[in-house]
């Protein structure tokens, strides 16, 4: 018969477990505190009344593919922002009042807009110094002979 001998060292397997749970608990809790001191907020404001009103939204993306236009946004440098807008058939519509929202995706309260001016080449540009580096929303609207125009895109802004 044999005898089951319990070493010193074997009581205290249970406690491992323990230990075990115990340390993921911690880590847990130290994502939760993390998460909810970073909290930024929501992207939009009104987001149910937004919603309500997507119908709207969807009547000028028709309106705007109707126009034919085409636009398009540059960043170069570390401040140049550009912005080309063509008709149909290719020709800049120079005349237009085109402005930029700059909004940051990743921390709320640092947005601002400037007035993009025509810069002698059929587009138009302006320079534009962002608060922080990292990635930025450019929201361009346009708009010429009471026709509007909307373009987004995200850029990445150097040091």
């Amino acid at each position: 018969m044999t005898e089951n001998v319990m070493r010193k060292s074997d009581r205290f397997i249970p406690w491992y477990f323990v230990l075990f749970f115990v340390v993921i608990a911690m880590v847990d809790a130290t994502f939760v505190t993390i998460a909810v001191k970073t909290k930024t907020g929501t992207m939009t404001g009104n987001t149910y009344q937004r919603g309500l009103d997507y119908d709207q939204v969807l009547a000028k993306v028709a309106e705007q593919n109707a126009l034919g236009w085409q636009g398009e946004i540059e960043f170069f440098g570390k401040s140049d922002l550009r912005f080309d807008l063509t008709d149909k058939s290719g020709k800049a519509l120079s005349g237009a009042i085109v402005k930029a929202r700059m909004l940051r995706p990743v921390q709320e309260g640092n947005d601002f807009e400037v007035e993009l001016h025509p810069d002698g080449r059929g587009g138009f540009g302006a320079k534009v110094d962002f608060p922080f580096p990292g990635l930025w929303d450019v929201n361009v609207e346009a708009v010429w002979q009471s026709h509007h125009y909307y373009l987004m895109k995200t850029i990445t802004v150097g040091k």
